[in-house]
């Protein structure tokens, strides 16, 4: 509080821990082939929270949808899933059983799962034609909350390299897939973390698609998307063949042809070109001499990571994201579809929202081909958030609207596709980012003196300003304006000037001043 005198005349307690597990039966996955045909996809990222050496981790993987079964989090049993074919839909929760999915922050601890064992996960887009489910790993701590930050402290400063390293990707054969580079090969998705040696700061986020649709013996390019919440400058990269495994050796696909080593981009011995990504994110990939599935309307599926850095004002790398996707190679026909500009926001744009208010904006694409339909799906969407009309929507056009009210700051890519019956693509990367309001300062005056003054004589008043916060007042000034008939004697501030018939210019006033 500030005052001047005038003088005149007249605002987890307990974890789950995942042990060794040396057997696990699951009544509805009894092949071997299941167990090793799941994983899809892969992109962990992470965020300082306020606590002392404590990370939120978001952890976005899609598996064979196919596979799982719907659980409470409340009684931790199965329920019927919300989808028509009896697979898990937008909202349903499962455990990832198949491959025993835990997360390994990297410090020596227990690795973390759920109450059943792997880790639970919330699903919030899915393929039914592809047979994918993308999904975010719940906390266990929180549960039967849905909360997909998955929160670990950290013994000590530090940086850490956080990992799912597991069984399996997909096999040679599992028609109509075909998986060339990697089958039956584990899988492994690192994250490093920055525990206080890079003050506040935040990994890398990205989302893509499962599945990306590349034309055969053709030059294939797209924009793997990337957001620093912290401003930092991204680099790409292909991930080394030990960070994207380092447990399961690939086997040799339907052809023969094997990985010689613990993981093959795309590329030799499979096909004659090297896939690439340039420094700013640009994936090209060559396709021309691919091995391919076997003719008869099978598909062609190769596995690819990158890795995501970013970096400080002297370009040293300071934490790293990857991404694990798969490509599919399918015939050019015709055009692709495209997204619609309006109402469709810029591909590679941010839209920001105020925690507790809601962004909302529409996406629209089209198919030059007028006889084609284009199915528009999405990737990455943040918790909450929600499609209308839900998604996977097909027509020509198609359209959805896309709806979010956060409840906490934080940044997510959102990627939607735009498919035709060919399985010609389109994508459009969009980031929302939810922000905490701009805070205000709440300023007060209170004034005090005689309700009465004899003429002539000599009245003295006191002036408090006081900041109720929750921002500091820069600038403050006062204007008390004298009557006519009055004459001011002198006007004495606790800071800053008083001058004039009155202004005082009392500079900044903290919170709770």
């Amino acid at each position: 509080m500030h005052s001047f005198t005038s003088t005149f005349v007249s605002k987890k307690p307990r974890r789950w821990l995942v042990f060794l597990m040396t057997l696990v039966v699951w009544a509805a996955i009894g092949a071997a082939s299941a167990y090793a045909s799941h994983f899809r996809y892969g992109h962990y990222s992470w965020q300082s929270a306020a606590a002392p050496n404590t990370i939120n981790f978001t952890i976005q993987t899609a598996f064979r949808r196919d596979g799982y079964a719907c659980y409470s989090t409340t009684t931790l049993s199965t329920v019927p899933c919300s989808a028509p074919d009896g697979h898990p839909g937008v909202g349903d929760v499962f455990a990832e059983f198949i491959g025993g999915t835990v997360f390994n922050p990297g410090d020596g601890s227990p690795s973390i799962g759920s109450p059943l064992g792997p880790l639970m996960y919330v699903v919030t887009s899915i393929d039914p034609a592809k047979n994918w489910l993308f999904a975010l790993a719940l906390d266990a701590n929180s549960l039967p909350a849905i909360d997909t930050l998955v929160t670990h402290t950290y013994p000590a400063i530090g940086d850490y390299l956080a990992f799912t390293d597991s069984c399996c990707r997909i096999s040679a054969i599992v028609p109509p897939d075909y998986h060339l580079n990697n089958p039956d090969g584990g899988y492994r998705v690192e994250t490093r973390v920055n525990v206080g040696t890079q003050g506040a700061n935040s990994s890398p986020v990205s989302a893509l698609p499962p599945i990306v649709f590349c034309p055969i013996n053709a030059l294939c390019s797209f924009q793997v998307p990337g957001v620093d919440p912290d401003g930092d400058p991204l680099t790409y990269r292909p991930s080394t063949a030990p960070e994207a495994n380092s447990t399961f050796p690939p086997g040799s696909n339907w052809s023969g042809t094997s990985c010689p080593d613990i993981f093959c981009q795309p590329g030799p011995p499979f096909a004659p070109n090297s896939a690439t990504i340039s420094s700013t994110g640009l994936y090209t990939w060559d396709t021309t001499g691919a091995q391919l599935a076997p003719a008869g309307g099978n598909n062609t599926l190769y596995s690819a990571q990158v890795t995501i850095e970013d970096r400080d004002s002297s370009s040293n790398v300071k934490g790293k994201a990857a991404l694990d996707f798969l490509i599919q190679l399918v015939p050019s026909v015709g055009n692709p579809p495209q997204f619609d500009h309006p109402p469709t926001p810029t591909c590679g744009s941010t839209q920001t929202v105020n925690v507790g208010g809601t962004l909302t904006f529409g996406v629209q694409a089209a198919d030059p081909d007028s006889n084609d339909v284009v199915t528009l799906n999405t990737a990455g969407l943040p918790p909450g958030a929600t499609m209308t009309p839900p998604l996977p929507a097909s027509g020509n056009p198609v359209s959805s609207t896309f709806s979010w009210t956060p409840g906490a700051p934080g940044t997510f890519v959102v990627t939607f596709t735009a498919t035709d019956q060919t399985l010609q693509q389109a994508l459009c990367s969009i980031a929302v980012e939810a922000q905490q309001p701009p805070q205000t300062a709440d300023l007060s005056i209170e004034k005090s003196g005689p309700p009465f003054a004899r003429s002539g004589g000599m009245i003295i008043y006191n002036m408090a300003v006081h900041n109720g916060g929750p921002a500091d007042a820069t600038g403050v000034t006062v204007d008390d304006s004298l009557p006519a008939s009055e004459t001011l004697v002198s006007a004495t501030p606790s800071q800053g000037t008083c001058s004039g018939n009155v202004t005082c210019s009392l500079g900044n006033i903290p919170n709770g001043g």
